[in-house]
Protein backbone atom coordinates (compact mmCIF):
# COMPACT_ATOMS: atom_id res chain seq x y z
CA UNK A 1 0.00 0.00 0.00
CA UNK A 2 1.11 3.31 -0.56
CA UNK A 3 0.23 6.52 1.66
CA UNK A 4 -1.67 8.95 0.28
CA UNK A 5 -0.67 11.73 -1.83
CA UNK A 6 1.92 11.95 -5.29
CA UNK A 7 3.39 9.33 -6.22
CA UNK A 8 5.60 8.79 -8.86
CA UNK A 9 6.05 5.98 -11.04
CA UNK A 10 8.47 4.65 -13.41
CA UNK A 11 7.85 2.02 -16.21
CA UNK A 12 10.13 0.36 -18.49
CA UNK A 13 11.06 -2.67 -20.34
CA UNK A 14 14.50 -3.22 -20.46
CA UNK A 15 17.39 -1.10 -22.64
CA UNK A 16 15.03 -1.58 -26.12
CA UNK A 17 12.34 0.48 -24.37
CA UNK A 18 11.57 4.09 -23.94
CA UNK A 19 11.01 4.67 -19.67
CA UNK A 20 8.02 6.36 -19.19
CA UNK A 21 7.57 8.31 -15.95
CA UNK A 22 3.68 9.31 -14.81
CA UNK A 23 2.69 10.85 -11.69
CA UNK A 24 -0.04 9.83 -10.00
CA UNK A 25 -2.49 10.87 -7.07
CA UNK A 26 -2.73 8.40 -4.70
CA UNK A 27 -5.68 8.43 -2.49
CA UNK A 28 -6.20 5.54 0.40
CA UNK A 29 -9.48 3.15 0.01
CA UNK A 30 -10.20 3.52 -3.97
CA UNK A 31 -8.17 1.54 -6.92
CA UNK A 32 -6.98 3.16 -9.73
CA UNK A 33 -5.44 2.24 -13.15
CA UNK A 34 -2.39 3.53 -15.23
CA UNK A 35 -2.10 3.23 -18.38
CA UNK A 36 1.47 3.42 -20.25
CA UNK A 37 2.61 3.15 -23.19
CA UNK A 38 6.28 2.68 -23.96
CA UNK A 39 8.06 3.35 -27.55
CA UNK A 40 10.49 0.78 -28.89
CA UNK A 41 13.60 1.78 -29.58
CA UNK A 42 15.36 -0.43 -30.95
CA UNK A 43 14.95 -4.08 -32.11
CA UNK A 44 17.37 -6.23 -31.27
CA UNK A 45 16.34 -9.58 -32.39
CA UNK A 46 16.03 -7.68 -35.98
CA UNK A 47 19.73 -6.94 -35.82
CA UNK A 48 20.52 -10.19 -34.63
CA UNK A 49 20.87 -9.72 -30.52
CA UNK A 50 19.16 -12.58 -28.69
CA UNK A 51 18.21 -11.88 -25.08
CA UNK A 52 18.54 -14.72 -22.67
CA UNK A 53 18.84 -15.02 -18.81
CA UNK A 54 21.68 -17.41 -17.55
CA UNK A 55 20.28 -17.33 -13.58
CA UNK A 56 16.87 -18.19 -12.69
CA UNK A 57 15.35 -20.13 -10.05
CA UNK A 58 12.09 -21.73 -10.04
CA UNK A 59 10.16 -23.84 -7.12
CA UNK A 60 12.74 -26.85 -7.23
CA UNK A 61 14.74 -24.59 -5.14
CA UNK A 62 14.61 -21.67 -3.71
CA UNK A 63 12.29 -19.87 -6.13
CA UNK A 64 8.36 -18.84 -5.93
CA UNK A 65 7.54 -19.87 -9.55
CA UNK A 66 7.52 -23.03 -10.66
CA UNK A 67 9.33 -24.16 -13.89
CA UNK A 68 6.53 -23.84 -16.18
CA UNK A 69 5.85 -20.01 -14.98
CA UNK A 70 9.86 -19.46 -15.22
CA UNK A 71 9.66 -20.07 -18.32
CA UNK A 72 5.98 -17.92 -19.08
CA UNK A 73 7.45 -14.94 -17.67
CA UNK A 74 10.87 -15.03 -19.31
CA UNK A 75 8.50 -15.54 -22.82
CA UNK A 76 6.44 -12.30 -21.24
CA UNK A 77 9.63 -10.78 -21.15
CA UNK A 78 10.61 -11.10 -24.55
CA UNK A 79 13.95 -13.69 -24.08
CA UNK A 80 14.82 -15.90 -26.42
CA UNK A 81 16.54 -18.12 -24.22
CA UNK A 82 17.09 -18.99 -20.53
CA UNK A 83 19.13 -21.30 -18.51
CA UNK A 84 17.09 -22.72 -15.28
CA UNK A 85 19.52 -23.33 -13.11
CA UNK A 86 18.21 -24.23 -9.55
CA UNK A 87 20.28 -24.86 -6.23
CA UNK A 88 21.39 -28.27 -6.31
CA UNK A 89 18.64 -29.56 -8.52
CA UNK A 90 17.69 -30.40 -11.85
CA UNK A 91 14.58 -31.83 -11.21
CA UNK A 92 12.43 -28.98 -13.01
CA UNK A 93 14.50 -29.34 -16.05
CA UNK A 94 11.43 -31.31 -18.06
CA UNK A 95 8.74 -28.63 -17.02
CA UNK A 96 11.00 -26.21 -17.94
CA UNK A 97 12.06 -27.03 -21.09
CA UNK A 98 8.66 -28.62 -22.14
CA UNK A 99 8.09 -24.87 -22.24
CA UNK A 100 10.26 -24.62 -25.69
CA UNK A 101 8.26 -22.20 -28.52
CA UNK A 102 8.56 -20.65 -31.35
CA UNK A 103 11.28 -17.52 -30.53
CA UNK A 104 12.11 -19.10 -27.09
CA UNK A 105 14.56 -21.91 -26.19
CA UNK A 106 14.18 -23.27 -22.73
CA UNK A 107 18.08 -24.91 -21.27
CA UNK A 108 18.67 -26.52 -18.16
CA UNK A 109 21.52 -25.98 -15.89
CA UNK A 110 22.41 -26.01 -12.26
CA UNK A 111 23.66 -23.75 -9.26
CA UNK A 112 26.49 -25.85 -7.19
CA UNK A 113 25.96 -23.97 -3.94
CA UNK A 114 29.56 -24.34 -1.71
CA UNK A 115 30.95 -22.36 0.76
CA UNK A 116 33.54 -21.37 -1.35
CA UNK A 117 31.50 -19.37 -3.67
CA UNK A 118 28.63 -20.69 -6.03
CA UNK A 119 29.37 -22.02 -9.64
CA UNK A 120 26.72 -22.04 -12.18
CA UNK A 121 26.83 -25.50 -14.65
CA UNK A 122 24.93 -24.47 -17.52
CA UNK A 123 24.00 -26.83 -19.90
CA UNK A 124 24.23 -29.97 -17.30
CA UNK A 125 21.97 -32.39 -16.31
CA UNK A 126 22.84 -34.29 -13.33
CA UNK A 127 23.63 -33.13 -9.87
CA UNK A 128 27.26 -32.10 -9.78
CA UNK A 129 28.36 -32.75 -5.39
CA UNK A 130 28.92 -29.43 -3.77
CA UNK A 131 31.52 -30.95 -1.21
CA UNK A 132 34.47 -28.55 -1.45
CA UNK A 133 36.21 -30.07 2.10
CA UNK A 134 39.63 -30.09 -0.04
CA UNK A 135 39.32 -26.26 -1.23
CA UNK A 136 40.34 -25.53 -4.73
CA UNK A 137 40.96 -29.09 -5.52
CA UNK A 138 36.95 -30.08 -5.30
CA UNK A 139 36.73 -26.40 -6.79
CA UNK A 140 38.63 -27.76 -9.68
CA UNK A 141 36.34 -30.74 -9.40
CA UNK A 142 32.63 -29.11 -9.90
CA UNK A 143 34.19 -27.50 -12.78
CA UNK A 144 35.72 -30.51 -14.53
CA UNK A 145 32.78 -32.53 -13.88
CA UNK A 146 30.32 -29.48 -15.26
CA UNK A 147 32.53 -29.91 -18.71
CA UNK A 148 32.40 -33.72 -18.38
CA UNK A 149 28.75 -33.17 -18.79
CA UNK A 150 28.68 -31.27 -21.91
CA UNK A 151 28.60 -27.40 -19.81
CA UNK A 152 30.09 -24.55 -19.30
CA UNK A 153 30.89 -23.18 -15.64
CA UNK A 154 30.12 -19.62 -14.52
CA UNK A 155 30.77 -18.27 -11.63
CA UNK A 156 27.63 -17.04 -10.37
CA UNK A 157 27.11 -13.45 -8.28
CA UNK A 158 31.24 -13.40 -7.71
CA UNK A 159 31.39 -10.26 -5.69
CA UNK A 160 27.93 -10.70 -3.30
CA UNK A 161 29.32 -10.21 0.41
CA UNK A 162 27.98 -13.83 1.59
CA UNK A 163 28.68 -15.47 -1.74
CA UNK A 164 31.46 -14.18 -2.81
CA UNK A 165 33.74 -16.73 -5.19
CA UNK A 166 37.14 -17.49 -3.87
CA UNK A 167 39.05 -19.59 -5.62
CA UNK A 168 39.91 -17.35 -8.35
CA UNK A 169 43.25 -19.44 -8.98
CA UNK A 170 41.03 -22.33 -9.93
CA UNK A 171 39.22 -21.47 -13.72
Amino acid sequence: SCPAGEATVEVTHGPEWSIETSTVEVVPGSAGKLSVKLQRLFDLNAQGYFAGDGHLHSTASDGKQTPAEVAYHCRCEGLNWAFLTDHRAVRGHAEFLAQAAPGFLPLGGQEVTTKLGHILGLGTTAVISDKTDEGSSDVARIMREIHQQGGMAVIAHPMTPTMSYTQWDVM
